[in-house]
């Protein structure tokens, strides 16, 4: 399993390991979506970002090592299909922000249901 970098909360605990994903919102950035049981975190990986678009793609997003919310700040989630989506997610959040990932590997529509029945588990 791979090791998040992102700082973790007082009793806060990885409920969906760590999967290879691509944040979709304005530039396209490859890193780690990962579900705790008190929040939603994408971590950037910059040695996907490189291979992926070299290092002006790095220097483009040089100040974003990570995002992060609540799971208590989401208002929705669900499954986001499109063009090279084919296990995406869309995460609609309380105060209107929306995220859609793209997720990676060998298990990847698994993984999203997953990830969308903890977290309607969570916010209902």
């Amino acid at each position: 399993m791979k090791q998040l970098k992102t700082p973790m909360q007082a009793n806060e605990s990885i409920v969906v390991s760590p999967q290879i994903g691509t944040l979709m919102n304005g530039l396209r950035e490859n890193g780690y979506l990962a579900i705790t049981n008190q929040r939603i975190i994408w971590e950037k990986s910059t040695a996907m970002n490189v291979l992926g678009r070299g290092i002006i793609g790095i220097a483009a997003s040089a100040s974003i090592d990570f995002h992060s919310c609540n799971i208590d700040d989401v208002e929705s989630i669900a499954e986001a299909k499109g063009q090279f989506m084919a296990s995406g997610l869309q995460f609609r959040l309380k105060n209107g922000e929306t995220y859609h990932f793209s997720l990676s590997g060998s298990k990847h529509k698994e993984v999203r249901d997953q990830i969308i029945q903890y977290v309607i588990q969570q916010i209902s």
